[in-house]
């Protein structure tokens, strides 16, 4: 898959790796080793994007928040000759940070953090072992709805540091981006999920908010357009519907969460969609009767490594 336009010549050699652990671990580091005839590397590391939180849920007519929408993940790209890199690297790849369950006749559950992704000459999560790093933090979930509030979007992953990274950003060329804060969720008074608007910094998209209630239903968050551009308003869920996955805007870059769920008076909120795609966040679940929507589960990171 063609995702990232990286350049393909005659004698380049391109490996993608992607989690190979489940939520919430450290384990699953992946061999790399450097391939013949190359002088030069290309880097990219994705963290895995955060879960979104549940919406609450409750008696019909009652105050019930949507959740809020988990963070995306940083991006960092690192050039640098081969000959400063030993035979083999050692690569862990962040997994995305589960959805938080709905609110069973009560507040939603947070979602889970998105993991960091990083390349290292030791297999060991420390800093000196370092040559590229998706970030210096995470991806942060969202929050539960409550009877007193919406959900809180989950924070954005930071960029990563060269004194974080030093053996790579010493010797090579480093690009570091940060992420996209999730949106929050709608108010327990009834109110739609908070949106997230197309970024310019970072291609890779967090998750929108869900639906609040109390007896008026209403839409989850969607995703705003740029005046003059490709990048249209997405539809947002209606009330009482799950929200959509998150997905790549057609041949363009750019990399789109998981929206916010509608929310429900007569039956559960909706569910949060998942982000699916390399780092984006999830959406928040949709405030429901007795039982809200689920938040979406973050995309798995990447760290794709080209030679040339």
């Amino acid at each position: 898959m063609d995702l990232f336009g990286l350049p393909q010549q005659a004698n380049s050699r391109t490996q993608t790796f992607t989690a190979g652990q489940y939520t919430g671990a450290t384990s699953g580091w992946q061999t790399w080793f450097k391939p013949r005839g190359c002088t030069m590397a290309f880097f990219m590391a994705i963290g895995g994007g955060a879960g979104g939180g549940g919406g609450c849920g409750g008696a019909g007519g009652t105050a019930r928040g949507g959740g809020g929408g988990g963070g995306s993940s940083g991006i960092t790209r690192l050039l640098i000759p081969l000959s400063m890199l030993p035979d083999n690297l050692y690569v862990l790849v962040g997994a995305g940070g589960l959805g938080g369950a709905g609110g069973s006749s009560g507040n939603g559950s947070a979602g889970a953090a998105g993991q960091l992704s990083y390349v290292a000459v030791y297999p060991v999560a420390a800093a000196n072992n370092y040559i590229c790093t998706s970030g210096a933090a995470a991806p942060v979930n969202g929050t539960g709805g409550t009877n007193a509030a919406g959900g809180g979007g989950g924070a954005a992953g930071t960029i990563a540091t060269a004194g974080g990274m030093p053996l790579g950003s010493g010797w090579g060329n480093t690009t570091f981006i940060a992420g996209v804060a999730g949106a929050a969720g709608g108010a327990h008074t009834g109110d739609k999920g908070g949106n997230v608007q197309v970024a310019t910094g970072c291609m890779i998209l967090s998750g929108t908010g869900g639906a609040g209630c109390t007896t008026t239903t209403f839409a989850g968050g969607f995703f705003g357009g740029v005046s003059n551009t490709l990048f249209n308003a997405t539809r947002e869920a209606p009330a009482g519907a799950a929200g959509s996955g998150g997905y790549r805007h057609g041949q363009l870059s750019i990399y789109y969460g998981g929206s916010g769920g509608g929310s429900s008076n007569s039956a559960t909120g909706g569910r949060g969609g998942n982000g699916i795609i390399y780092g984006t966040g999830g959406g928040g679940g949709g405030a429901g009767v007795t039982v809200g929507g689920r938040g979406g589960d973050g995309g798995g990171g990447v760290v794709i490594i080209e030679c040339w």
